[in-house]
Parts: structure tokens; C-alpha cells; sequence
């Protein structure tokens, strides 16, 4: 689960699934009863969702996207990847697969449908070359698009983010 648990000596800091995946639990009095839900979403996918549960307007420039559908039963997966990165290491995640791509320029490719724990890693495998290249390409321009906005993002998220709570507080 999500930070090793301690079922490893790798702790957090590792560009691997175990490490990775942590569960998202959303409780929200609109949506009763409880639901699993299984995909990959991202830590900013949660401040547009929680402007969305309190009923403020998310800013346009914010790129994350709402988990709400996903609480009304409407979810179609995005097909945008998970991006996590450590020092050098990114690790970039969508459907089953997952690339990692360190400092030194090797790359390690999971299909986590067959491999959960990513012992078998196929990006030297001739039969994964053109799924590896593709993945490489797709890191790449996630990347440029994503961390280019980020730090500009982060302070104004803050600001609606802490407008929005006082809102909500002041309407109950």
C-alpha cells in the first residue's frame, strides 16, 4: 500500500507501484453508500474536486480534472497518465503499464496487469520496443506540458483552495 508499509525496505522513496499507490477514500453526504472505484488519479485532481463538492467554480487555469463523476457513477477514464517523480526518477502510469526513466537514462516498463509487483521488467524485451519508445515519447511531452505550469499553479490553488473552505464554512 501506498507508502510500503513497511513490507519492504524501499520505504517511500521509489519510482515503483507499491510505493506509489495509495488509496483515496472520498466521503461526501451527496453520494451515500460506498463505491470502489479502481484508476489512477493524481494528487491535484483533488483540489478541483473538492471546489467541485463545495460548489465553487474551478479556475480555468487549473489543468487537474474533478473526481466527482466518479462519485455519480458517470466516469470515463481520461486516458491523461500519472506522473511521480523522485530526485531524477520519473515513473509515469496509465491502463497497465508503467515506465520509469532514472538519471543514468535506463528505463524500466511494467505491465502491471501480469506483473502487480514489477519484478519482470520488459523494456529490454524486442517485444515491448515499440510500446517502450512510445511510452518514452508520451513521458516526454506529459512532462514539458505538466511541470511547466506547476509552481505557478501551486500558490494560487492555495489561495481559492483556502477561499473556497471559508465559503463552505460560512454557508452551514
Amino acid at each position: 500500500m501506498g507508502t510500503t508499509s513497511g513490507k519492504t525496505v524501499l520505504y517511500k522513496w521509489t519510482p515503483w507501484e507499491e510505493a506509489l499507490r495509495v488509496p483515496l477514500i472520498i466521503a461526501d453526504p451527496s453520494h451515500p453508500g460506498a463505491k470502489v472505484v479502481n484508476t489512477t488519479v493524481e494528487l491535484p485532481d483533488i483540489y478541483p474536486t473538492i471546489l467541485d463538492l463545495v460548489n465553487v467554480p474551478t479556475p480555468a487555469w487549473v489543468t487537474a480534472k474533478t473526481l466527482t463523476p466518479q462519485l455519480a457513477n458517470n466516469f470515463t477514464p481520461s486516458g491523461r497518465p500519472a506522473i511521480s517523480s523522485y530526485l531524477e526518477s520519473i515513473t509515469v502510469r496509465s491502463g497497465n503499464f508503467a515506465y520509469i526513466r532514472h538519471p543514468d537514462a535506463s528505463e524500466e516498463l511494467y505491465n502491471l496487469a501480469n506483473d502487480p509487483r514489477e519484478l519482470s521488467n520488459k523494456a529490454s524485451d524486442p517485444t515491448y520496443a515499440s510500446k517502450k519508445r512510445n511510452w518514452r515519447n508520451r513521458s516526454r511531452v506529459t512532462l514539458r506540458s505538466t511541470h511547466s505550469s506547476s509552481r505557478t499553479a501551486t500558490a494560487r490553488q492555495s489561495s481559492v483552495l483556502r477561499a473556497a473552505m471559508s465559503s463552505a464554512a460560512a454557508t452551514r
